[in-house]
């Protein structure tokens, strides 16, 4: 497997992955899970088979890159991998799709009947410049996982979605930009959905994706017992 490119410096002030992740858990009215019925797994942390964060996903409504109406329950009945991002992120968003195709591959070799399974989606934050169109030239870039699935929509949907991810975003033009040159701040999280649509846990975009695909396998298995 090729070597994965390095997240550069975040230059416009996107928020690093410990700093998303201490955002979400900092949120008031989040449970801790204990997963202690599940049994330890060798290769597998801790932190992946012991917590996640109930009061993270909703409902939503959008359209896929096809501009056909994708909501929350399509992705019942499968384990799910959604990120937030745009096309236009010059570093963080390709290098999180990178290591989240890096994490499918692994799986295949680890579980292919888990991966032929599992959905991965690419939710974008920037619907005014990701249209349908833009997302499905997008998500076929080299090294992102095979079958991404790319949302857009209005944006009050989109607000609606990163509310229920507690996701934040904010517009951001650089010095000596000109407006339509802008930047998207953002959480950077890749989120694990189980079967049942419910958060089971969540990656930092520079989790190592061999521990992430055990992590998922981990779980998943878990979910059915």
């Amino acid at each position: 497997m090729s070597k994965l490119p390095k997240t550069t410096n975040l230059n416009f002030g996107i928020i690093a992955p410990a700093a998303a992740i201490l955002v979400i858990i900092g949120v008031a009215g989040y449970q801790f899970i204990d997963r202690g019925g599940l049994k330890k797994v060798d290769g597998v942390d801790d932190a992946c088979t012991t917590r996640s964060f109930a009061e993270i996903g909703g409902p939503f409504e959008l359209v896929n890159q096809d501009n056909v109406k994708f909501t929350d329950k399509d992705l019942l009945g499968k384990p799910a991998l959604l990120y937030f991002g745009y096309t236009y992120c010059p570093d963080v968003c390709p290098t999180s799709l990178t290591y989240m195709g890096a994490a499918m591959n692994a799986l295949e070799e680890q579980d292919p009947k888990l991966r032929k399974e599992i959905q991965t989606v690419f939710i974008t934050i920037d619907p005014a410049r990701d249209t349908p169109k833009k997302m499905k030239e997008y998500i076929v870039s080299g090294g992102f996982p095979s079958g991404l699935i790319g949302l857009s929509g209005s944006e009050e949907q989109i607000n609606k979605a990163a509310k229920e991810y507690k996701v934040g975003f904010k517009k951001v033009v650089p010095p000596n930009a000109a407006p339509e040159d802008y930047v998207m701040d953002h959480t950077s999280i890749i989120y694990m959905l189980d079967r049942k649509g419910k958060l089971a846990t969540f990656f930092s975009d520079q989790t190592n994706p061999k521990k992430m695909a055990q992590c998922i396998a981990a779980l998943d298995k878990d979910s059915k017992h």
